[in-house]
């Protein structure tokens, strides 16, 4: 990369080549210096080798998103939440559509105790997925098992800001035979916001019972 980074100083200081001039000419050296001069933000730049500048510019944008994803992974296993979201989070805006990167990063920002963020992401990727069924396309297996995960982690983050019937609706429209991993804990949460409701209920009941009534004449 060193040797890149030199040709591309020396290609600041004159015209860059045009992309598909050197597509023309096959001169694939310098298409890749000419990626790292201009589409590549710097922070991507580690990710191209001069190897990938065969793959189309949208390949080569879903690579590097793959790549950032894998680094996230490796941050989230390794307890590194906020570097992980970080990257989740840049993988997303370099993938189409950005649905797996979105769904990964509302975990770790639960871990965050990121609330609203991580209902966002959440509430994007099921959007995403009802876009899908709308199209007429039908969902994979793999799909439904990520929108479960994805209804358990709005639900879970809804319970922390007292949202208890939204997180019931989520846990209720989940499907826990393919979310296994979240079957017994969402049995649990659901007992919790039904508890939680039943009490509100009961409160808003008392407070309607202290009310002083109208007075008479």
């Amino acid at each position: 990369m060193a040797v890149g980074r030199s040709y591309t100083a020396k290609l600041s200081v004159r015209p860059k080549l045009g992309l598909f001039a050197a597509l023309h000419a096959k001169r694939r050296f310098s298409i890749y210096l000419y990626l790292l001069n201009t589409t590549m933000s710097a922070d991507d730049r580690y990710h191209l080798t001069p190897e990938l500048v065969d793959l189309p510019l949208i390949s080569l944008q879903s690579f590097i998103a793959r790549s950032l994803k894998a680094d996230a992974d490796k941050c989230y296993n390794e307890g590194k939440f906020q570097e992980a979201a970080d990257l989740y989070k840049r993988a997303s805006k370099k993938d189409s559509p950005p649905g797996i990167c979105l769904l990964n990063r509302s975990a770790a920002l639960l871990k965050l105790q990121k609330w609203t963020e991580a209902i966002d992401d959440a509430s994007e990727f099921i959007v995403q997925m009802s876009a899908k069924e709308k199209a007429g396309q039908k969902l994979s297996r793999l799909e439904q098992t990520q929108r479960s995960k994805a209804l358990w982690r709005r639900a879970a983050a809804h319970v922390q800001l007292e949202h208890e019937q939204e997180a019931l609706e989520d846990l209720e429209a989940m499907d826990r035979g393919l979310a296994s991993d979240h079957a017994a804990p969402a049995v649990q949460l659901v007992q919790v916001v039904r508890a939680r409701l039943a009490r509100l209920a009961e409160e808003r009941m008392r407070k309607r019972e202290l009310r002083p009534g109208p007075m008479r004449t």
